[in-house]
């Protein structure tokens, strides 16, 4: 699909993203405004709105920014060199949106003739925190947390599917 290369500048987190033709990125969304400046290459840009998904495609020299909490897609539509930066790395978090992040995952098994993609997207829309790796210290508390969370929600949706409402 390409690479990334995740750098810390100045204490700040920068990625440098070579995505070739053709490949999706993302169907993530995060609580601090990423920007981004395009290297080289065309990328179109899927945002969710109130209206339902808006595209948008930035060439070359192009700088864009999506606002914290906007899910969003990166298509490519040409080999592709782009840095993104977030306005404050403090507290960062990114955050899968399933919906998109199952377009995603569909599209590079099509790309890829991988037939090991089996996730199934749920009917609602959860958001699921992204582990960061770089702080290996915390990750075994995360693996904790994401099973807790996965066990709760089960346990719930049990509940509720067994105890529907009288009307």
């Amino acid at each position: 699909r390409g690479e990334i290369h995740r750098l810390k500048i100045g204490g700040k987190r920068v990625n440098q993203l070579y995505t070739k033709k053709g490949m999706m990125r993302s169907g993530y969304l995060h609580n601090r405004t990423v920007n981004r400046f395009m290297i080289s290459g065309k990328v179109e840009v899927w945002t969710l709105s109130h209206d339902g998904t808006e595209k948008k495609t930035h060439n070359t020299g192009d700088t864009f920014s999506i606002p914290p909490y906007v899910p969003q897609v990166l298509n490519f539509l040409d080999d592709s060199v782009l840095i993104e930066y977030w306005d404050s790395s403090e507290d960062f978090r990114c955050y899968f949106y399933h919906p998109y992040r199952h377009v995603v995952n569909i599209h590079s098994s099509v790309i890829n003739m991988d037939t090991s993609v089996k996730h199934v997207p749920p009917l609602f829309q959860i958001l699921v925190p992204q582990l960061h790796l770089e702080d290996k210290s915390q990750l075994a508390v995360k693996v904790l947390w994401a099973f807790t969370g996965v066990i709760f929600g089960t346990a719930v949706g049990a509940y509720l599917a067994l105890n529907p409402r009288q009307r």
